[in-house]
């Protein structure tokens, strides 16, 4: 087998690669034309100026009827498509790392203290709290929180409740 031979057939099929992924890329950094994004991107959240500073986002669900739910670092944001709502369990000093929902339960949890918001008799959100009921006090920051027709998990560093 003679090396030279097979040098032109190699330098063809690397140009016909390299042309057609220049053809296929755009600039550097955007997408290719022949790609569209499905959605519109745009920001949600109320501006710095609002007076609900919120510099840390955590979690984000979005219920069946389009609700967002986003765990902050100062409370759960609840937007309705038109506007947006702040919700903190009273008393409570620390972040929202987590949220879950199922049914009419939002689960959330913060720094020794969890329970879950749900519709009070004026239709507003009500924290009820699980945690201090349950004689539980300093066991930290409730990191992760799922909620199922099993009930309701929360979870810290060295343990999980339910």
């Amino acid at each position: 087998m003679v090396p030279g031979r097979f040098l032109p057939l190699l330098l063809l099929t690397v140009a016909t690669v390299v042309g057609a992924l220049r053809a296929g890329a755009g600039e550097p950094g955007t997408p290719s034309a022949d790609v569209a994004h499905p959605w519109e991107m745009r920001v949600w959240l109320p501006e710095r100026a609002d007076d609900r500073d919120h510099p840390q986002h955590w979690a984000v669900r979005v219920d069946e009827d389009g609700t967002v739910l986003v765990a902050t670092g100062k409370a759960l944001l609840r937007f309705d498509g038109i506007q947006w709502q702040a919700h903190m369990p009273t008393g409570s000093p620390a972040w929202l790392y987590d949220l879950d929902r199922h049914e009419d339960r939002i689960a959330v949890g913060t720094a020794n203290r969890f329970g879950w918001y749900g519709r009070g008799e004026d239709g507003n959100l009500e924290f009820h709290d699980v945690s201090g009921p349950a004689g539980l006090a300093e066991f930290g920051m409730v990191g992760r929180v799922a909620a199922s027709a099993d009930g309701l998990f929360f979870a810290t560093r060295e343990r999980v409740f339910w």
